[in-house]
């Protein structure tokens, strides 16, 4: 990265951020509290009147488009064809000043607005006019079961009649209150399911006040109707709420079809008017990085070194050459952003490397190694042809057909080149969908022998495999750090520290030594050996106590004891690897279990059926099980093992001026 500063004429700004945000050059710094310019009193800039008018705009632009939302159509023909990768309807578009954009906005989106809202507005009252007419409908139904109608309710000189629902258990206690109330009364109840009745009850008018509390204590509520119903008997009162519930559904369907077509007429537009509204608002908030005199702008950001010279043409050019620019190297106080800039191949595995944490800038970056770490030893916990190619092509559909962004489309590329490994050690073990040996011969018509062995029948060779994989894993991750510092001169830090020089000093001489003497009788071998013991193991462990009480200037006492420590970290550390073994043996495992169960069904066409379910449901189980927990192992041994050797993730991404286009495009002039 390179510091980039410019400063141009207020009145060339404009033109000049319009062709930076297509261009993703730079990524501005806070002019104010950067270094370069800590010595000058630069006023800051600030937002304008674009901004709160692009923000009201983008607002009523959005009320709009939510009225649209379940009316508008959708292409496609099933949900998966919805989720299948296409492109988004683009216009092309030309940029002028703010003022001419936002001049004749107004009158076009009123008349919008206008429409849109009569048509919402009408939708809202007749959902509660619906929702009236189907409470009075319920109500009336319920009437029904005691053989009576709305106005058999009411006209009553001296009597009030109430009618509602309460919990049948409540039925003998509302009787008694009323009783012990000494309130006449006539009630009548009639159960409408296991838990509910309704009641009918009439009292005279004088005690209706003490009736009423003596309903809501046991829980009766009242049954209301509409006041259009109270002249009406039970069949005239059923007949009007249908026809007047099947009118206003007609009212509805008509008002949802014209907005219907308001919405395919005009969401594509008001997607695009909304796009440029957010880029004038994203270009007016980003002033506020920037300088500003009476007649200048002050400008300054990173920008990747491949690029400057096309980030300091490009300002000369937009500016017609007002501008003055200088490009700095980083200064020791400043922090520049990281751009990870991987082959395609390695791509998706950035990813793993920012959910960690995105690498400094002074730090090397990781995802190239992983892009080939990473699958293979997730190959080697996972080795199955079959499966390994059903993982692929799940990739592929994740990573390449879907419509998916981001994370998600990156994960699917990463699981397809997790696939392709799996399937490479499938033929190293000899494995096709959980089948070996006879066993595959027997259920697939084919044997495939193992071009390098079978973990389930040599688990102690593969475990000691693994091993060594872990130490060679392990040895990389002290070579990429002794590189690190070296590219930043401190080679004394490359030859003592617990992860240069000396760690693989200690892992290679470890390993020859306990490959060679085994553990079982690791004293006599020490006694045995006494030369080659400090040789391969004692004599780093030295290095690196003399280089903690050297470089950190801690006591020996204390230098040794991290030393001591150190060397035990990397023996759990290479223990730590066995479980890429461990985890292709469990795989055998539960293939046999499959493999057991398949067997047992008997020699018949319904046998044979329970066989191939028994197959594809293992299968299926196998590789969700699997693929998770081979996933999340993997990641284990890059985090915790590996990244700790020489890896602190502690970086911010580079973030560039830029907008992302989805619905328009700028027209080359």
């Amino acid at each position: 990265m390179k510091k980039v500063s410019a400063v141009v004429l207020d009145d060339k700004k404009d033109g000049l951020m319009r062709d930076l945000k297509e261009r993703g050059l730079i990524q501005f710094l806070d002019v104010n509290n950067s270094p370069s310019f800590k010595d000058f009193e630069v006023p800051p800039a600030a937002t304008s009147w674009i901004h709160i008018k692009a923000a009201e705009y983008l607002s009523r632009v959005d009320a709009i488009l939510d009225a649209f939302r379940g009316v508008s159509p959708e292409t496609g023909t099933s949900i998966i064809g919805e989720m299948m990768e296409r492109e988004e309807e683009r216009i092309p578009v030309t940029e002028g000043p703010a003022e001419e954009f936002f001049g004749g906005l107004e009158a076009k989106v009123k008349v919008l607005e206008e429409r849109v809202s009569g048509i919402s507005s009408r939708l809202e009252r007749l959902k509660k006019e619906k929702e009236d007419f189907q409470n009075s409908r319920e109500a009336v139904a319920i009437l029904k079961r005691l053989g009576v109608g709305p106005r058999d309710l009411v006209g009553y000189a001296h009597l009030k009649a109430l009618v509602g629902v309460l919990p049948t258990s409540e039925v003998k206690g509302l009787r008694e209150e009323l009783e012990r109330l000494k309130i006449e009364y006539l009630a009548h109840a009639e159960g409408l399911d296991k838990k509910d009745s309704v009641m009918l009850i009439l009292s005279f008018k004088e005690k209706e006040g003490e009736v009423i509390r003596a309903l809501r204590i046991h829980r009766l509520e009242e049954l209301q109707f509409s006041t259009t119903l109270q002249d009406l008997g039970l069949e005239e009162a059923v007949a009007r709420l249908d026809d007047g519930i099947a009118s206003l559904a007609e009212e509805e369907e008509t008002l949802l079809g014209e907005l219907k077509a308001v919405a395919q007429g005009e969401k594509a537009g008001l997607l695009q008017l909304r796009e440029l509204l957010q880029v004038e608002k994203f270009m007016d908030e980003t002033n506020v990085l920037f300088g500003k005199t009476r007649k200048t702008f002050v400008l300054c950001g990173w920008v990747p070194q491949e690029r400057v010279e096309e980030a300091v043409r490009a300002i000369q050019e937009k500016t017609e050459g007002l501008c003055v620019t200088s490009v700095e190297e980083p200064e020791e106080e400043d922090e520049p952003p990281s751009l990870l800039s991987n082959p395609p191949a390695a791509k998706p595995l950035e990813l793993l490397t920012e959910t960690y944490g995105p690498p400094s800038y002074h730090e090397i970056d990781p995802t190239p190694i992983m892009a080939v770490t990473f699958p293979l030893i997730f190959g080697l916990m996972f080795g199955d042809v079959g499966q390994g190619i059903v993982m692929m092509g799940l990739g592929y559909f994740l990573g390449f057909r879907l419509k998916l962004k981001g994370a998600a489309k990156m994960l699917g590329r990463t699981i397809l080149l997790c696939g392709f490994f799996a399937t490479v050690a499938g033929f190293l073990y000899g494995s096709v969908f959980g089948l070996e040996g006879h066993y595959m011969k027997e259920f697939l018509g084919f044997e495939l022998h193992p071009l390098w062995l079978s973990p389930m029948a040599t688990a102690t060779d593969a475990i000691r495999y693994a091993l060594f994989i872990g130490i060679a894993f392990l040895v990389l991750g002290c070579l990429i750090n002794m590189i690190n510092e070296i590219a930043h001169h401190k080679f004394l830090d490359a030859v003592v520290s617990p992860y240069g020089l000396a760690g693989v000093w200690l892992l290679v001489g470890g390993t020859l030594f306990v490959s060679t003497f085994g553990l079982t009788d690791i004293t006599g071998a020490v006694l045995g050996n006494r030369g080659l013991f400090v040789l391969a193991i004692l004599a780093p462990l030295g290095v690196m106590t003399v280089g903690e009480w050297h470089v950190t200037k801690i006591s020996l006492g204390m230098a040794a004891f991290e030393a001591f420590e150190n060397g035990t970290r990397y023996l759990v550390n290479s223990i730590s690897h066995a479980r890429i073994m461990i985890l292709a043996i469990v795989h055998g495992a539960l293939s046999s279990i499959m493999v057991t169960m398949m067997l047992l069904m008997p020699e018949s066409t319904l046998g044979s059926v329970g066989k191939a379910v028994v197959f594809v449901g293992g299968n299926i189980a196998i590789l969700v099980m699997e693929m998770f927990v081979s996933f999340i192992q993997t990641m284990r041994l890059h985090y915790y093992e590996w990244f700790s050797k020489f890896y602190k993730g502690d970086g911010t991404p580079f973030t560039p001026f830029r907008v992302i286009r989805r619905y328009t495009y700028l027209k080359t002039k």
